[in-house]
């Protein structure tokens, strides 16, 4: 008989995922059945998927140490659910009520504000493949404003909040999208722009659970990378096909 593990793992290749990897790396847990659920096949819309989450969006956690096994969906909330089961990550409200209430402002910052315009630039500016100038300029400056209000920040304290002696869930929250500056296609010159986020970035990657986080979505890029380009290829192959035959079509014209 197959013994239960203690989590079970909904996740796709992207940023709110690699923040999950790195809580269970750094919380210990290693009991974990991993699912990936492919997005770009609609794999969050089938039935199963949306009875664990009906806004069919993943990371998606469910533990299976109590019962009945417990569901918890958004990666803000399963970062703050493992930091009180575990005690770890997050200051304890009667010891450290102010420092607590500064990990959950600066992770709610992360949620509202750094993310979803961080996903709207990559999306405008890479992913989408009509360009809109004025959309793309619209999330770029305000993503070179929030890494400026986040290196403002790490300019006098090694962590992004807490008591500043270790890393909280507030710093696994923001490398899942801070990570992505290092492939250079949403902020040139980055490192120079910003060195005490760079800072920050070289000393959370010593620890070995951001660096898995790291080659984890290295690995994914390349292999997106790769499909672009193909894509890209093909593309333009078709193009030529449909230029070819517009010429023979017009020749033909011609010579009747």
């Amino acid at each position: 008989m197959t013994t239960k593990a203690d989590f079970d793992f909904y996740y796709f290749s992207s940023t709110n995922g690699w923040k999950i990897f790195v809580a269970f790396e750094e919380f210990g847990i290693k009991s974990v059945n991993k699912h990936y659920i492919d997005i770009v096949k609609g794999e969050q819309f089938t039935s199963e998927f949306i009875k664990l989450n009906p806004n069919s969006k993943v990371p998606v956690i469910v533990d299976n140490t109590v019962e009945p096994p417990f569901v918890v969906i958004e990666s803000g909330a399963i970062l703050v659910y493992l930091a009180e089961k575990y005690g770890k990550f997050l200051p304890d409200q009667k010891i450290q009520p102010r420092e607590r209430s500064d990990v959950f402002q600066w992770l709610s910052w992360q949620i509202s504000t750094h993310g979803p315009m961080l996903g709207q630039l990559s999306f405008f500016g890479f992913y989408c493949d009509v360009k809109m100038p004025i959309a793309i300029k619209r999330y770029q400056d305000e993503a070179e404003r929030i890494y400026k209000v986040l290196d403002a920040r790490l300019s006098n304290r090694k962590y992004i909040a807490g008591d500043d002696t270790d890393i909280t869930i507030a710093d696994m929250a923001v490398y899942g999208w801070g990570l992505y500056l290092k492939f250079g296609h949403q902020i040139k010159d980055w490192d120079t722009k910003y060195p005490h986020f760079k800072k920050w970035l070289e000393l959370v990657e010593t620890r070995p659970s951001f660096q898995l986080a790291w080659d984890l979505a290295a690995e994914d890029m390349k292999k997106r990378m790769e499909k672009i380009e193909a894509d890209q290829k093909l593309k333009e192959k078709q193009q030529q096909l449909e230029q070819e035959q517009q010429k023979q079509q017009q020749q033909q014209q011609q010579q009747a």
